[in-house]
């Protein structure tokens, strides 16, 4: 093919060539009649070569997480380097700016959303049927792939400082911006709505919990609980001393953590979000059953096992045996040492249970004599 003329350093689109337009006809540029009898000539053409709009592989990949990816490409950066995990500081800010972008794309997405789910309602009461808009099969796992690098980051930063509160509650705010923010994206015009937020289908959120379970290696989300816990009880008992002798912050003595206002109210918001992302973990965990039940049952028979051995043990030393030479003396190697104890004890059983067994024959021979009379006196008295 003829390559196409150059206007002005561009390539002209086809329509604006000599004898533009499908089938070699000339469009006049401008007329809305002809450019649909273009477009409906042009699909005709493409029925007739055997391909329809329709076998066209789809795109299922959100161009919203897309767009949030490659605008937290630079932070990401940040959280990753050296600088960030030498000062704690500077990624807690780079944290912030992730939620912050996050939000952002979030806000657009909802519009995106709720337009989509008005235009669907209003076809529905034009067709006057229920119209459902679904998504391929596959169109979760490929949505959160941008999202892998920035998840990943705020995991790190979680486990390289634990112990540091600002970063902390600002990582687990990103993180949950995130996933509130896929969520969004991947909604289509007929997702619910409850309390104000969009209900996640299963299948995104199997995905988002897949993505999460990746990233964290350590449990750093429920540290990360435990440690906003223990800082918020702290900083309650900080403010309790603090009221009760009338001191100032900077009169504290100790070891503990105390917490400004600003940050109480920003842990105890990111303690609730963080129990919600350590409930997407254990979730996860716990699909196909309880984690590690056959190591822990094994583990716990092994335990019985050697405490059973114990107690035989002591058993033994409080008859004034020794357990190494009994455990000895039961091998197959030492024959003529338990051949002569089982014959020592043969004939000591022999011997001993001699005046027991005829003990035992005249009393059985007296308790028949007695059965015998009571017969005998008993059908006297019913004659």
């Amino acid at each position: 093919a003829e390559p196409a003329p150059q206007v002005g350093g561009f390539l002209a689109p086809p329509l604006a060539q000599a004898g533009g337009g499908f089938g070699g006809r000339p469009v006049r540029r401008g007329s809305k009649a002809s450019q649909l009898s273009a477009i409906s000539e042009g699909l005709r053409g493409s029925a007739r070569s055997g391909t329809t709009a329709e076998e066209e592989p789809r795109d299922e990949t959100s161009e919203t997480l897309q767009a949030l990816g490659q605008a937290c490409a630079a932070l990401v950066d940040v959280l990753r380097g050296r600088a960030a995990r030498d000062r704690p500081e500077l990624g807690a800010q780079a944290c912030r700016l992730v939620a912050l972008v996050a939000e952002h794309h979030m806000l657009l997405a909802r519009q995106v959303v709720d337009d989509g789910r008005r235009r669907h309602v209003t076809m529905e009461a034009k067709f006057r049927m229920d119209l459902k808009a679904g998504r391929g099969p596959d169109a979760a796992a490929a949505s959160f792939a941008p999202l892998r690098r920035c998840v990943a980051a705020l995991a790190t930063a979680l486990r390289l400082h634990p112990d540091n509160m600002p970063l902390t509650t600002a990582a687990i705010g990103a993180l949950y911006e995130l996933r509130r923010t896929a969520f969004v994206a991947l909604a289509g015009p007929g997702a619910g709505v409850g309390g104000g937020e969009v209900v996640p289908e299963p299948d995104a959120l199997q995905a988002w919990r897949e993505l999460l379970t990746e990233s964290v290696e350590k449990g750093e989300l429920s540290r990360a609980c435990r440690e906003l816990r223990d800082a918020l009880y702290s900083t309650e008992v900080a403010e309790q001393r603090l009221h009760s002798y009338n001191l100032g912050p900077d009169d504290l003595r100790g070891d503990g953590v105390y917490l400004t206002p600003r940050c109480k109210a920003a842990a105890e918001a990111a303690k609730g979000k963080a129990a919600e992302l350590s409930a997407d973990v254990v979730a996860l965990e716990w699909r196909e059953g309880e984690p590690k039940r056959r190591e822990r049952r094994a583990e716990e028979k092994a335990k019985e096992r050697e405490r059973r051995l114990a107690e035989e043990r002591e058993a033994l030393i409080a008859q004034g045996l020794d357990p190494d030479a009994v455990a000895a003396g039961e091998r197959p190697g030492s024959e003529g040492g338990s051949s002569r104890a089982s014959r020592s004890g043969l004939g000591g059983s022999s011997r001993s249970s001699t005046p027991s067994a005829a003990s035992a024959a005249s009393g059985g021979r007296g308790g028949s004599k007695q059965k015998a009379k009571g017969k005998q006196k008993g059908k006297g008295k019913g004659k």
